[in-house]
């Protein structure tokens, strides 16, 4: 068995045993499955019109929810869950294994392109493996993370086609922006960053019969998304409206939401982790060293994807942990530049011991870091309870009040949800009519106060949810 047999063989064998540790943290992490993204996505595609290829709007008692969201995705969890009749937990369950295996096996091939050593690719599959984002986030906002999989893809198409100089590689390229577009065209503005990084290391490079098939490849894809054209622009223009400008939309919105905060060094460690941000670090003195004209598509990306990151510094008004998430993709490439200067310059023996220590060093400064949203563990049972109460009381009505009115997207009885307010809610529309049912007799009232309502009585108490029945229907 001659030395390169070997290596393949252990870097297969260390792929393999990423897998393991993949289904163990998958296994024992289950309970940030209690995200409000993933139900809103499904309780919209349950009981919404469909509009073309996603749905959008639920009729409730006193108007109707609604959420223009142009996602592919929708459309794979009705098939998944309505014609395939599976569990929705169970489908974001193993849809989230299923999906970090893929980001692993994209950025290795992602970094193999790149640097052509397996080692280093290795090594990155294993900053991904253990970084926060990863293990705390990854299937919480399922359109947005199958997006980043098109990202990853869209890189190892252009570094095929950079490498081999062989076009055919750029139909990778083509069905990964038509597949950002089709799943989740509000971060379209990724995919663009790295098209224009490629074009100007072309450009730079001198290299115009590839920028040449690069243009072409973008009017294959606009053309492939002419289906949702319409829908695709007003989406991707509506992402500077709602969220570029003192004046914008979530500009006035987010006040005092702890997501939309200007971001300081202790984010980017706690969202990011210390192995990538030093490696990342030593990663651009290398590029730099090397010569910017050979690395300028990487430090290109970086620039624009650290400048989103910083957020309301700018009055960008996007969530910080969403932003640095995409700013992982170019920090791990940059990173593996400085990783192969060094693996190439140490024996095996080095190797293997530096990949012990980052990976050690990556999960003990990242498996007690939990930056992200997520839902009170007490919202799945209250909202079972809850529908059980719905079924048993066929008439009853339910008034949600206060922050609790995203446990809306729990409820399987939406045409019995109230809503007290108009427009302090935004997926709450009045209904087309001169008068809103009102809510003061709701049979049922949940919040998250246990303040006393006058008339009611407390039911039942979930962590910060508090369920109050009528005194007159209480059984």
């Amino acid at each position: 068995m001659n030395s390169m047999t070997r290596i393949q063989l252990s870097t297969i064998v260390a792929l393999l045993a990423l897998f393991v540790g993949l289904i163990a943290i998958q296994l024992t992490n289950s309970g940030y499955l209690d995200s409000v993204d993933p139900w809103t996505h499904r309780f919209f595609t349950q009981f919404a019109e469909s509009r073309m290829l996603y749905s959008d709007t639920v009729i409730i008692h006193n108007g109707q929810m609604q959420q223009p969201y142009l996602t592919f995705m929708r459309t794979v969890i009705y098939l998944l869950t309505q014609v395939g009749q599976i569990d929705t937990y169970t489908l974001f369950f193993y849809g989230s294994l299923v999906l970090r295996a893929v980001y692993i096996l994209l950025t290795f091939a992602c970094v193999l392109a790149l640097t052509r050593h397996a080692t280093t690719a290795l090594i990155c599959g294993v900053l991904l493996f253990t970084s926060p984002y990863f293990i705390f986030r990854s299937y919480m906002t399922f359109p947005e993370n199958i997006a980043v999989l098109f990202f990853l893809g869209l890189i190892l198409g252009f570094e095929k086609y950079r490498n081999s100089n062989k076009a055919i590689f750029l139909i990778l390229v083509v069905v990964s922006l038509v597949g950002g577009a089709y799943f989740h065209p509000k971060s379209l503005y990724i995919s663009g960053f790295i098209v224009a990084g490629y074009l100007l290391y072309f450009i730079v490079n001198v290299e115009f019969r590839k920028v040449e098939y690069t243009l072409l490849s973008i009017i294959v894809s606009l053309f492939i998304t002419l289906p949702i054209f319409p829908n695709l622009t007003s989406t991707v223009s509506a992402v500077v409206i709602d969220n570029v400008g003192d004046n914008s939309i979530w500009g006035s919105f987010i006040q005092g939401d702890s997501r939309y905060l200007p971001p300081g060094v202790n984010d980017y460690i706690q969202f990011i982790g210390y192995p990538v941000i030093i490696l990342s670090m030593l990663g651009i003195i290398r590029c730099v060293r090397d010569g910017i004209r050979r690395n300028i598509h990487l430090l290109f990306m970086l620039a624009c994807t650290f400048t989103l990151s910083l957020g309301t510094h700018l009055h960008i008004y996007m969530p910080t942990d969403r932003m640095q998430a995409y700013l992982y993709i170019p920090l791990v490439l940059i990173a593996s530049v400085y990783l192969t200067s060094y693996i190439k310059r140490a024996n095996h023996i080095s190797q293997f011991f530096l990949l012990i220590l980052i990976t050690m060093f990556a999960l003990s400064t990242t498996i007690d870091n939990k930056p992200w949203f997520a839902l009170w563990h007490g919202e799945i049972p209250m909202s079972e309870q809850i529908n059980i109460l719905m079924a048993e009381n066929p008439d009853a009505i339910l008034e949600i009040d206060g922050d609790a009115i995203f446990m809306s997207v729990l409820m399987q009885y939406p045409d019995r949800i109230c809503v007290p307010y108009v427009l302090e809610f935004p997926w709450y529309r009045p209904p087309q009519k001169d008068s809103i049912p009102d809510c003061s007799t709701a049979d049922y009232h949940l919040a998250r106060s246990n303040e006393p309502i006058t008339g009611y009585r407390i039911l039942a108490n979930y962590d910060a949810y508090f369920l109050f029945t009528r005194l007159d229907t209480a059984r």
